[in-house]
């Protein structure tokens, strides 16, 4: 059985590649088109890639079992929810950056 460890790695691990395929689909046209190319556009390729990235995040990264944290759901949580902040942080800063710029 997987644990939590397991899905708060693949949450981390796919919110940075969001940030990555982001701004890399910013910054790059030809990447931006190969995006578009695969589904018809950038942003629902991006959200395929992730689905498939999560999933295969969560079967591939090692289960350990560690039952002595009770709090690990919580930490986890935790870890997940700053994650997300500072790169969405990031990624609305770099928009505000180039709308300004």
């Amino acid at each position: 059985m997987k644990t939590v460890k397991t899905l708060k790695w693949s949450m981390v691990l796919l919110s940075v590649f969001v940030l990555i395929t982001t701004l890399w689909s910013e910054l790059s046209s030809s990447y931006k088109s190969f995006l578009t190319g695969v589904t018809g556009h950038h942003w629902v390729t991006k959200s395929v890639f992730s689905i498939i990235l999560f999933f295969g995040l969560y079967l591939l990264l090692p289960c350990k079992d560690n039952k002595s944290e009770k709090d690990a759901p919580l930490k986890a949580a935790k870890t997940i929810f700053w994650t997300v902040t500072i790169i969405s942080l990031i990624i609305f800063l770099y928009y505000i950056f180039h709308f300004f710029g």
